[in-house]
Parts: structure tokens; C-alpha cells; sequence
């Protein structure tokens, strides 16, 4: 039961995938369950899992509901399966195919997701909380108001995911990529987004306190009303991208780049922005009581006014521009 190997036309041995029908499905939940259950007897510690779905072609299979916890299914073909309301808990989903899967209010908690493609699937409500996503394909997936606290989502991929009212606190999200993503009102508290990229991403309204966004690439990306108080930007390359309305107060900004940023009515209270590149940069309106401009050029800055530059700190090597 379980991978054939097969060999294939270069004389190398891959798996094939084998394909099982509702009858052997429905054994192998039933052997799955009656695993389950002895795992909770205390006089059999830790019985093997008579049931491996590891390598198998489940294609469009009905698993709504299905207790699958610490299930082996990695390498599984479960492209369009539905897994509405699944319990996933520690399963290994390693290198598993979930295309367009349907995991709504799924339970994927501690899950083994590493180079999974869950590209379009809908996670709208799951529980990924812990979850390994490292390199994982998750383009154009919906993760609206799901739950990735604490998840390690390193290098995965997210251009044009829905993740509108995430919880992704304290999560890693290193090197993580979200082009064109939407990640509206999310919940990115303490995360870790070093040096991802968000290119022409939406994150209006999102908390970004105590964030590490150093060495991040932010271009033509919306901020708007984000609250980044804390937040750690050393080095990000933050080009031609809305922060109207943003509270950076206490964030670090040294040797960043803002050019062409719109920081209008922003909180600016006591940021760093020590050898910040500011070309462009719109301070319109902007509060700057006690932000540090030490060593900044501000010659071609919009918008600054005397009295914001009264309110801050400068030194003989700040350039400022021409009243």
C-alpha cells in the first residue's frame, strides 16, 4: 500500500501516484480513526498507523470533517479536495499537491506544510497556528481571517493571496514573497517579514508593531493607517509607496530608502532617520516632534515645513532643503 515506483523513461526510479476508490478510502479513514483512538489509551503508548496515505491520488475526494490528525499524506494528490472543517492537526503534508483544495475552518494546527502547493486553495478561517509553510506556493490562495500565529512561513510564496484579517503575529515570514497580495487589516505584530518582498502590496489598516521589516522590499505598496510603532526598517528599500495616515513612532529607518514615499499626516514621532534616502518623500502634514534627522539629506523632500523641522533633531550634517 502506498507509492509504486515505477521507472521512468530517463531510467531513473519516481513514484507513481496510485489512485484509490471510495471503498479503500473509506477503510483507510476507518483504520485511521481506530488509530486515533488508541493513541488516547494510556496502556499503548505511541501504536503505529495502520493506515498510510502517503503518495496517494485523492483528486476531488470528499474529506470534509475527516479526523486526520498526525496523518502521513505527504506527496498525496489532493488537488480540489474538499477539506472544509478537516482536522489536520501535525499532519505531514510535506511536498503534498492541494491546488485548489477547500480548507475552510480547517484545523491545520503544527501541520508539516514544507514546499506545499496550495496554490488557490481556500483556507478562509483555517487554523494554521504553528504550521511549517516553509517554501510553500500559496499564489492566490484566500487566507481571509485565517489564523498563522507562530507559523514559520519562510520563503513561501503568497503574489495575489487574500489574507485580509490574518493573524500572523510573532510569525516568520523571512524572504517570504507578496506580490500584489492583500493583506488588509492583518494582524503582523512582532512578525519577522526580513528581507521579503512587497510589491504593490495591499496593507491598509494592518498592525505592524515591532515588526523586523530590515533589508524588506516595499515598492508601490499601501500602508495607509498602518500601525508600525516599533518597527525595525534598517535598510528596507521603501520606493514610490502610500503611508498616509501611518504611526512609525520609535521605528528605526536608519540607512533605509523612502524615496518617493507619501508619509502625509503620518506619525513620525521620534523616528530614526539617520542617513534615510528621503528623494521625494511627501512630509505634508506629517508630525515630526523629536524625529531625528542627524546626518539625513532632506534637500529634495516635499512638504517640509520650518516649523517640522523646529520639532526635530538635526546636525551639521543634516541637508536641509531650500525654505
Amino acid at each position: 500500500m502506498g507509492q509504486i515506483i515505477n521507472a521512468a523513461p530517463d531510467g531513473s526510479l519516481r513514484p507513481v501516484l496510485q489512485r484509490v476508490g471510495p471503498a479503500e478510502l473509506a477503510a483507510r479513514l476507518e483504520a485511521h480513526a481506530a488509530w486515533l483512538q488508541a493513541l488516547a489509551l494510556p496502556e499503548m503508548p505511541d501504536p503505529l498507523n495502520p493506515a498510510n496515505f502517503r503518495g496517494l491520488d485523492l483528486r476531488g475526494a470528499d474529506l470534509a470533517g475527516a479526523d486526520l490528525s498526525h496523518a502521513n499524506l505527504g506527496r498525496c494528490m489532493l488537488n480540489g479536495a474538499d477539506l472544509t472543517g478537516a482536522v489536520l492537526r501535525s499532519a505531514n503534508l510535506f511536498r503534498t499537491a492541494l491546488a485548489g483544495a477547500r480548507l475552510q475552518g480547517a484545523n491545520l494546527r503544527k501541520a508539516l506544510l514544507i514546499h506545499a502547493d496550495l496554490e488557490k486553495a481556500d483556507l478562509t478561517g483555517a487554523n494554521l497556528e504553528k504550521a511549517n509553510l516553509e517554501e510553500a506556493n500559496l499564489r492566490k490562495a484566500l487566507l481571509i481571517d485565517a489564523d498563522l500565529r507562530g507559523a514559520n512561513l519562510e520563503g513561501a510564496l503568497f503574489e495575489k493571496a487574500t489574507m485580509d484579517g490574518a493573524l500572523l503575529a510573532k510569525t516568520s515570514l523571512i524572504a517570504a514573497g507578496f506580490d500584489r497580495a492583500s493583506l488588509a487589516g492583518a494582524d503582523l505584530h512582532a512578525a519577522d517579514l526580513t528581507r521579503a518582498v512587497l510589491r504593490r502590496a495591499e496593507l491598509r489598516g494592518a498592525d505592524l508593531r515591532e515588526a523586523s521589516l530590515r533589508q524588506t522590499r516595499i515598492y508601490q505598496a499601501r500602508l495607509d493607517g498602518c500601525d508600525l510603532r516599533g518597527a525595525a526598517l534598517q535598510r528596507a528599500n521603501c520606493v514610490d509607496t502610500s503611508l498616509r495616515g501611518a504611526d512609525l513612532r520609535g521605528a528605526r529607518l536608519e540607512h533605509a530608502e523612502l524615496s518617493m514615499t507619501d508619509l502625509e499626516e503620518a506619525r513620525l514621532d521620534g523616528v530614526v532617520f539617520s542617513q534615510t534616502g528621503l528623494h521625494d518623500a511627501n512630509f505634508r502634514n506629517a508630525q515630526l516632534a523629536g524625529a531625528d534627522f542627524r546626518g539625513a539629506d532632506l534637500r529634495r523632500a516635499r512638504n517640509l515645513s520650518r516649523e517640522q523641522i523646529a520639532e526635530a533633531l538635526t546636525d551639521e550634517r543634516t541637508r536641509l532643503p531650500l525654505f
